[in-house]
Formats: structure tokens, C-alpha cells, sequence
């Protein structure tokens, strides 16, 4: 008795859907579809992850011409990051960042909006996207659960203009691109001065709303 080995497969019964890669395929198979690591072969050849009879995870994909795409797969399409060598006119290309069902979409994850670089004496910050087409952040800042201005507060966006209303700053007409907004001010905790410093970057323009709270 033989325990812990996968067999793999090579028939027609188990089904490719990519026509480009459908000629023949071995690997694992699921209700009659190709499903878990594989090979997938026709004019174009396909080397991964499939589910239900599409490439979905990681793969490298190798076209008739000669162009290679390493990376992820999502229902059939290049999704996530991932690795594109294409040659034009004889020279060889790289295009390296990350694709949406398909499409290239650039050198950010587009499923990550915004990213907290670093925190000093900050307790909590929430930064979360709002629904809207309008391009502003709100920051808020929170002292022992009540809404306040810290002293010595000093915001610097890479780009935008900010603004106060009561106690709420606002970032707007920020170009197209990465923000980067540097946060300081200074707390009095236990009779000292204390220096708080906060640095975001907004990798998706959008509505955002930053809060910062020291306990």
C-alpha cells in the first residue's frame, strides 16, 4: 500500500478552459476540471495554480511569441503582482507591478489604499477610506476619548493644501498620486512634554478619514 502520493493526470476528461493551453494538460483534476498545480499546454503553455479549469494563483504562462508573464492568476486573468518579459522589434522588455483581471494597473496594489509608515508616542491610529468620488482627508486627533488641537501640531502633505474647521483638518486638492503627510505635535504626560509623530502615505486618492488618539 503506497500512502501520500498524488497521481497525476493526463486526459481529455479533465478540462482546461483557456483555449490558448487546452491541447493537453497534467496535473490535478477536479470534477472533470483542472484544479490544484498543473501543466497546461496548446500554442501557449501554462505552468501553476488552476481552479475550476482556469489558472488561479501563482503560474508562469509562456506565449507562442516567446513572452513570459510570471505571476498571479484570478479566474483565468493575471491578477496581483507579477512579472511581464515581452520583446518589441528584437529587444527584450520588463514590466514588473501588479494587473486587475487582466489589466496592467501599475507599481501599487491597488487593493492597498493607504499604509502607516511609522508612529512614535501615538497609542492608536485609524485611517480608513469613505465611500465618495471627493479627494479630501480629515484628521482628527483624540486625548482620553475627547476631540482636541495638540500643541505645537504641524501637518505636512507631500501635496494638497490643509485647512481647519473647529477642530478637524482637512487635506485637499492633493494631486494625482501617493500622498505622503507627516504628523507632528507634543502631549503632556506624567507633568512631561512629549514629542508625537506620525507619518502616512495615501497610496489611492479617495475620501479618507485619519484618526490619531493618545490614552
Amino acid at each position: 500500500m503506497i500512502y501520500g502520493v498524488t497521481f497525476a493526470q493526463k486526459n481529455k476528461s479533465c478540462k482546461v478552459l483557456v483555449p490558448e493551453i487546452s491541447e493537453s494538460y497534467k496535473g490535478g483534476c477536479k470534477d472533470s476540471l483542472a484544479d490544484g498545480k498543473g501543466r497546461a499546454k496548446g500554442i501557449d503553455i501554462y505552468k501553476g495554480e488552476f481552479k475550476n479549469g482556469l489558472p488561479d494563483g501563482k503560474g508562469k504562462y509562456e506565449y507562442e511569441n516567446g513572452n513570459v508573464f510570471t505571476g498571479n492568476y484570478k479566474d483565468g486573468l493575471k491578477h496581483g503582482e507579477g512579472k511581464f518579459v515581452y520583446s518589441v522589434a528584437g529587444k527584450s522588455y520588463t514590466q514588473k507591478g501588479y494587473w486587475a483581471n487582466g489589466d496592467y494597473v501599475g507599481l501599487s496594489n491597488p487593493e492597498i489604499s493607504h499604509r502607516v509608515i511609522m508612529t512614535t508616542g501615538v497609542d492608536k491610529i485609524d485611517v480608513n477610506k469613505l465611500n465618495g468620488d471627493i479627494n479630501k482627508i480629515k484628521i482628527s486627533f483624540y486625548a482620553m476619548l475627547i476631540k482636541n488641537v495638540p500643541l505645537g501640531l504641524k501637518i505636512s502633505p507631500s501635496s494638497g493644501q490643509v485647512t481647519q474647521t473647529a477642530q478637524d483638518f482637512f487635506i485637499t486638492n492633493s494631486s494625482l498620486g501617493s500622498n505622503f503627510i507627516d504628523i507632528e505635535y507634543t502631549i503632556i504626560k506624567a507633568g512631561q512634554k512629549k514629542v508625537c509623530l506620525v507619518s502616512i502615505e495615501i497610496i489611492q486618492n479617495g475620501n479618507y478619514e485619519v484618526i490619531v488618539t493618545n490614552e
